[in-house]
């Protein structure tokens, strides 16, 4: 979720002789991503990556280490040495949910300190274009009058998570199918095989754009640049609905303030350059560069919401 008070203050830059003397970066810095490449969650990292590159004339380095629900990515940074050679790409999944839903956990969201929200990635709500709904209320009543047997396509954790919470604040029930990624949901969805996806915007977005998908909302508290005739949840009468994915980056606690303070400061001025916060939007995300502070006042308002979510659901950890 995108939440307001990613607006509160950040905290002061810090200098240590280590910075004075200009020995960080000592080699080059790994940007590890828990997916694999080309998808939004990477571009968005190696847009990161590109301008910390030329801001400090030093190597980043995109790593991407897929698996496991992007637990082997995480684990793997939280054992590295906190000295600022090391940064992860922060997701709700990493810091929110994966404890909510696997007992076997390598790693804890405590093993890392917050850097900066990078932006925001809403999910799109869409339906089989021949569903006799135009709207959110017209899903959900149809989903009434069919007593739950209204099926959902879940690509991944998150999406589940999204469809949950629909049935929480909207008092309905749906049946949630798991695929193994977008384009096996979206082909059923195009069958007609599937009613619904809740499913991130990048991945759908060609296809609300065509017309193969009916567009009843957004999971962001702002409609989406281009698609602005799409309303948001909360615009379609879903009370306090926002369910924004989000990429960040994050360190394994203990890089000293200084290098945290200094690498956030880069992250927000290059979110707020005119070209990568053009080609964050074109991806369909949302631009945000936050502070350190903001960074985590987000993901704890993250981790209520979703443990609420999971226990309000009957999810438990497998």
């Amino acid at each position: 979720m995108l939440r307001r008070n990613l607006l509160a203050s950040g905290g002061a830059l810090l200098a240590t002789p280590a910075l004075a003397q200009g020995t960080w970066p000592s080699r080059p810095v790994a940007m590890v991503v828990a997916f694999a490449p080309g998808g939004a969650n990477d571009l968005m990292m190696r847009l990161m990556a590109e301008g910390l590159q030329r801001r400090f004339n030093h190597p980043f380095v995109v790593e991407n280490r897929p698996g496991g629900s992007a637990r082997v990515a995480a684990a793997h940074v939280a054992r590295q040495a906190p000295d600022g050679h090391t940064f992860l790409m922060g997701t709700p999944g990493i810091m929110a949910l994966n404890p909510l839903v696997f007992r076997e956990m390598n790693y804890r969201p405590s093993d890392f300190m917050p850097i900066s929200l990078v932006g925001g990635l809403p999910y799109g709500l869409i339906v089989n274009r021949n569903l006799p709904v135009t709207n959110v209320q017209e899903l959900i009543a149809l989903a009434r009058q069919r007593e739950g047997r209204l099926n959902h396509g879940s690509t991944g954790t998150g999406p589940t998570f999204v469809q949950n919470l629909l049935q929480i604040r909207a008092n309905v029930r749906f049946e949630n199918i798991l695929y193994p990624g977008t384009p096996p949901a979206l082909n059923d969805l195009l069958r007609g095989d599937v009613h619904f996806m809740f499913d991130l915007m990048p991945g759908i977005i060609g296809q609300i754009r065509s017309g193969d998908v009916r567009a009843l909302a957004v999971s962001a508290p702002a409609r989406v640049p281009g698609l602005e005739n799409v309303p948001t949840m909360r615009e379609a009468g879903v009370p306090d609905f926002d369910a924004t994915n989000w990429v960040g980056v994050i360190a394994p606690v203990g890089v000293p303030d200084a290098i945290a303070e200094r690498m956030s400061e880069a992250i927000q001025e290059i979110v707020r350059t005119p070209t990568v916060n053009q080609r964050i939007t074109e991806l369909g995300a949302i631009p945000v560069g936050s502070t350190r502070a903001q960074f985590a006042a987000h993901i704890a308002a993250e981790q209520a919401l979703w443990a609420d979510v999971a226990q309000r659901a009957g999810i438990r950890p497998e």
